[in-house]
């Protein structure tokens, strides 16, 4: 049984024309849209977010709302950001502005994946008589 995780889409990437349905039936994940904070925070409340699609220059405003969740940095195609500046903000992941939906569906990927391998494992006992 596909396990579905909770990712957030904060701020004016809610507005990006991606067809988040489609990401939703392509691999386990549930996407949920906060426009502002105040929401985000509703969000964390109610569920276990794994992970956050959100602009570069919001990334602090969100890492203190967000927890433990996997943080996915957008950035301008223009300017995109370097590995040690990706690292000392606490990003898992980065896709490029305007996002593309192929590449949201690979990093949202990555971020289940990881969920999926941080489980504990399950022990399965079979009776050998």
């Amino acid at each position: 049984m596909q396990k579905w995780i909770d990712i957030v889409v904060f701020g004016e990437l809610c507005q990006e024309r991606i067809h988040w349905d489609c990401l939703r039936q392509k691999i386990g994940i549930n996407v949920i849209l906060a426009h502002s904070l105040k929401k985000l925070r509703e969000i964390t409340r109610e569920r276990e977010v794994e992970g956050v699609l959100v602009e570069m220059p919001h990334v602090g405003q969100v890492k203190n709302v967000i927890g433990k969740a996997r943080i996915v940095v957008c950035h301008p195609m223009s300017a995109p950001p370097n590995s040690e500046q990706l690292e000392a903000i606490g990003a898992f992941h980065a896709v490029a502005l305007p996002l593309n939906a192929d590449e949201v569906l690979h990093s949202l990927g990555f971020v289940w994946q990881a969920v999926e391998a941080s489980k504990p494992a399950r022990v399965i006992a079979i009776d050998a008589a």
